[in-house]
């Protein structure tokens, strides 16, 4: 999800490189700059080197810092601007931020139901 959240906002929406490269991030977590795991097959899931959810989270909340920042700094007209009309025409920051919500909660569910699946009926 911080992943997520630091690529539309630092490249989609305001061309900057990300959070998770400018600070490093990658090497902490021992993974490529570019990678993310998408498209990660179950080996390579399993092979991923120990999680570490403090680690984690401070990454997260130095995404939501930079999210925070970019909101503060937004007017009504900035929702309007297409930053990336040649590759993605219409697409508006307001349709980024849909996107973004709504990607997030649909990761929170599949972590839940994972969980569930995990504890087991009636657990």
């Amino acid at each position: 999800m911080a992943r997520v959240e630091d690529d539309w906002l630092m490249r989609f929406a305001q061309h900057a490189e990300t959070v998770w490269q400018r600070d490093k991030w990658h090497e902490q977590f021992g993974m490529p700059e570019r990678d993310s795991g998408f498209g990660y097959t179950a080996e390579q899931v399993r092979d991923l080197a120990e999680f570490d959810m403090d680690r984690m989270l401070a990454y997260y909340d130095a995404v939501r810092v930079e999210t925070i920042r970019f909101l503060d700094s937004i007017t009504a007209d900035t929702l309007a601007e297409t930053p990336h009309a040649e590759r993605r025409p219409g697409y508006t920051i307001a349709n980024m931020f849909s996107h973004v919500m709504v990607e997030e909660a649909q990761h929170v569910g599949q972590v839940a139901y994972l969980r569930g699946i995990q504890r087991g009926i009636g657990k």
